[in-house]
């Protein structure tokens, strides 16, 4: 064989194998936080189980609340649970169904971009692996990942195939399976509809509008169903984190001008040290990501009408997501804003990899590069030393199912949640719990107490010298007097026993009363 002959396949071995390399990097540091995954994750592997044991899409059996926000991703899981496995098992299996649909949608997301470069598509692909937060965010349980491949296949269709092949019902079905799998997919459906009626005004709209219309009609469908069946639109965890029904929460504001104080007070205090340049890290790697994501605008004359699409699309859908949670509280918006970033991120990509030759860009590139692999490298250490939480929350999870549980009242409300197979589970920050979210509401200290004795859950988890500091993690002033700690020391008595999930948690049983 000519030398030049076996470039060709030299090349597709090199290729493979950086592929290959990719995806150990992106999934090897995140196997040692299996078997319990993220918290949020298995508060919708809950909702899962109970519909494969034909308990209905309910996070406590016997209740109407849908508690997730993710119905489809509850839906698609739920097979595992069929699977004889334990609950470990399971938790194992979500994780890597999580990873599967994140790698997919970014080797796909790659290859389109780059169809005749493997070197290029393999580039891509390994910077958004090793964004900030997408393997811990992307996997491990988590819909984001199937969400991230829904949007990739909608965008694919609509920037890769020419007008005439265009088939607009299975744009439909992309957009109305992205509702379902996380209803604030309304902003990414709706920037990408604006984006798409400006950079494309010459094509037809009337296919379009079609579609829009099958959407609007099944979305209405499902909530209608939910208002009858449940008795809210809106997933209660839903309506629970978002600031207009809460007096808790931080505006969008408050939060980003407290990530530089709060990174620098991590180097002072206690935290393990890999976890203090992780938050550092993570600052850098974010203000490197909003400064270099406008270069691409910068040469907006030369793009292609694909290109101003999915950059235009990418800008509204992260400035929409960012003003809805400005308007209010927003406690959380920097756990949910890493799919807009994600996005954003992934369509400059592309444009900053093809003008690579210009400094600027090539300076940039490297420096995310080098910062990228660096916080992948402190997310592995942080994690291994988290160890020991997530097997504390697998223990409690097995002692409570041993008692046998059939109520519980603690936060946060995932791991134990799953883990416990408690009949009920009362969660403090009413994410699942209306009867809760009543007394949270209120913001007065002691409420936690009011709603203690109001429910009398069988079994109460707080973290370890909570009630000697009476303060709550998400909770607050567990009691407004000394009378109602004396009152609550009555009620409960804490378990003593020398077991191996003490030095994390504080396990309480209701006194038999009479």
């Amino acid at each position: 064989m000519h030398p030049t002959e076996s470039r060709p396949q030299l090349q597709k071995v090199l290729v493979s194998s950086v592929l290959l390399g990719i995806l150990i990097f992106f999934i090897w540091p995140y196997l040692w936080a299996i078997p319990t995954g993220i918290d949020d994750s298995m508060i919708t592997a809950r909702h899962s189980e109970n519909l494969a044991r034909g308990n209905g899409l309910v996070f406590s059996q016997g209740e109407k609340v849908l508690g997730t926000t993710t119905p489809l991703w509850a839906l698609i899981s739920h097979w595992i649970f069929y699977i004889p496995l334990n609950s470990t098992g399971h938790g194992v299996f979500l994780c890597l169904l999580g990873g599967v649909f994140a790698l997919a949608a970014i080797v796909i997301w790659s290859r389109k971009n780059f169809p005749t470069s493997l070197p290029l598509s393999c580039v891509m692909a390994f910077l958004l692996c090793v964004f900030p937060s997408t393997g811990e965010a992307f996997s491990m349980g988590m819909e984001t990942g199937f969400l991230i491949f829904l949007t990739v296949l909608l965008w694919n269709s609509l920037l890769f195939t020419p007008e005439k092949e265009i088939h607009w019902i299975k744009i439909a079905a992309l957009a109305q399976a992205m509702l379902l799998t996380r209803l604030d997919s309304l902003f990414l459906l709706l920037s990408i509809s604006m984006s798409y009626l400006w950079v494309f005004r010459e094509r037809s709209r009337k296919p379009f509008f079609k579609a829009l219309g099958a959407i609007t009609a099944v979305t209405l469908g499902w909530l209608i169903f939910c208002k009858v069946h449940y008795g809210h639109f809106l997933p209660h965890s839903m309506v629970a984190k978002s600031g207009f029904s809460s007096s808790l929460g931080e505006t969008v504001s408050q939060l980003i001008s407290q990530w530089v104080p709060k990174g620098a007070e991590l180097l002072r205090l206690g935290f393990p040290w890999p976890l203090r340049f992780r938050s550092i890290l993570q600052i850098l790697y974010a203000a490197s990501v909003l400064g270099c994501l406008f270069l691409p605008f910068l040469n907006w004359r030369n793009l292609s009408k694909r290109e101003r699409f999915q950059l235009l699309s990418a800008l509204l859908y992260l400035g929409s997501y960012s003003a809805f949670f400005a308007m209010g509280k927003a406690g959380i918006y920097p756990w949910y804003s890493h799919l807009p970033c994600f996005v954003w991120f992934g369509s400059s990509l592309p444009i900053m990899l093809r003008e690579f030759h210009k400094t600027h860009f090539r300076v940039v590139l490297v420096t995310l590069s080098g910062l990228a692999l660096m916080i992948q490298f402190l997310v592995f250490l942080g994690l291994y030393q988290r160890g020991s939480t997530h097997l504390s929350n697998l223990q409690l999870g097995e002692y409570l199912r041993n008692a046998p549980c059939d109520s519980v009242m603690l936060e946060p409300i995932g791991f134990l949640g799953f883990h416990s197979k408690c009949r009920k589970v009362m969660d403090l920050a009413g994410l699942v719990s209306p009867d809760v979210l009543v007394y949270r509401r209120q913001g007065n200290p002691g409420w936690f107490f009011e709603a203690v004795v109001k429910k009398k859950p069988q079994f109460i988890v707080l973290r370890k010298g909570e009630v000697e500091r009476n303060l709550g993690f998400n909770v607050g002033i567990l009691f407004s007097s000394e009378q109602q700690r004396e009152a609550w020391k009555k009620l409960y008595q804490e378990v003593s026993d020398e077991l191996p999930w003490q030095k994390e948690y504080s396990l309480y049983r209701l006194v038999p009363q009479g």
